[in-house]
């Protein structure tokens, strides 16, 4: 299991990246939409646990963590509270802050490039954007409003939800800033929100930059290695 954690967690983010807007389409009650939504971003954050576990006092914080930010995202979908959601969302980016910043420390400390490696990459490409699309919730209830749409994405309304059919929404504008695509159907008009748009988009640009210069440093150095060696 250990060997294939990072393959699995990559899996389980293509999985949310997948359902969201499957939720959004289908015929389904809105309470069915946001239990289904909550199980697969808590089977996310599960996934995440199980890639950062490789050290016993490591794995316990995280769970811990975990198990709070999952009882939270239940509660939430139970009782609607503008508190709760921001103290729920609040958690949740922290949680996504240290598994990322876990998973990079081991990943540019390996010895040599794997498939896991690759994924562990990917996942924490994905997972900067998950952080983000929180983000864009958390600062949208703080201040309403902080985002318009140009389109009928977000069914005429102004809010960024990510516990309900309309999870899809911040998700999909962080994809799309993270990739710096800039479609223009979602427009931050706060200083906070636009800064943390600016923030994202340039961050993602640095890791892709920084990913490729690793891997092909590490391909260079494995070649040297195997040559010296043979």
């Amino acid at each position: 299991m250990a060997r294939y954690r990072f393959q699995l967690l990559l899996s389980a983010l293509f999985i949310l990246l997948l359902t969201y807007p499957l939720l959004h389409m289908l015929p389904i009650p809105s309470n069915w939409s946001s239990n289904i939504a909550s199980i697969f971003f808590s089977l996310v954050l599960l996934a995440a646990v199980l890639a950062v576990s490789q050290r016993r006092i490591t794995g316990i914080i995280v769970l811990c963590v975990y198990v709070l930010t999952a009882l939270l995202e239940v509660i939430s979908v139970y009782y609607k509270s503008s508190s709760l959601q921001i103290v729920d969302h609040s958690l949740s980016a922290i949680y996504l802050s240290g598994i990322i910043i876990i998973i990079l420390y081991n990943m540019f400390y390996v010895a040599k490039i794997t498939f896991d490696t690759i994924c562990a990459a990917l996942s924490v490409y994905l997972l900067m954007a998950v952080l983000w699309a929180v983000l864009y919730a958390l600062v949208d209830a703080v201040s309403p409003g902080s985002f318009t749409f140009n389109s009928q994405i977000g069914s005429g309304t102004s809010v960024m939800y990510f516990d309900e059919k309309l999870s899809m929404v911040p998700l999909y504008y962080s994809l799309v800033t993270i990739t710096t695509l800039g479609y223009g159907d979602i427009v931050p008009v706060t200083p906070m929100a636009s800064m943390l748009a600016a923030v994202e988009a340039v961050i993602g640009q640095f890791y892709l930059t920084v990913l490729v210069a690793w891997l092909v440093g590490m391909h260079i150095s494995t070649s040297i290695r195997h040559k010296t060696t043979s």
